[in-house]
């Protein structure tokens, strides 16, 4: 598989699971969405190898990252509009989540790393 259709088949992917995300959300943006958000970027970072394409191309990146960017950010801009001082913004177990995703992804970074030497 040559570059070009490993980027379009990534941002293809990338923007397949950005749209179920958004689709499938009940309510608010959560943590949750947060994750889904920085992986969705990660993704892209890694396969936007060559800015230099054409507008199209360009365009479908930025639209894509626009909406990853809006995943990830959703949180803390359902926050701003929306404060919610009834509840602790984020549960133990959201956290808990959040720092047990981290570690496995922060882990398999690592063994992949060392895998390869």
């Amino acid at each position: 598989m040559n570059n070009a259709s490993s980027e379009q088949s990534a941002l293809l992917g990338v923007a397949l699971g950005g749209t179920i995300s958004v689709a499938a959300a009940d309510g608010n943006f959560d943590l949750w969405d947060s994750i889904v958000g920085i992986s969705l970027l990660v993704i892209l970072w890694a396969f936007d190898h060559h800015p230099d394409g054409s507008w199209k191309v360009g365009l479908a990146f930025a639209s894509v990252y626009g909406l990853s960017w809006v995943i990830t950010v959703g949180v803390l801009i359902d926050a701003a509009i929306e404060p919610d001082t009834s509840q602790p913004p984020y549960t133990l177990e959201a956290l808990l989540s959040i720092a047990v995703w981290t570690v496995f992804t922060i882990a398999i970074y690592l063994w992949r790393g060392w895998r390869r030497r």
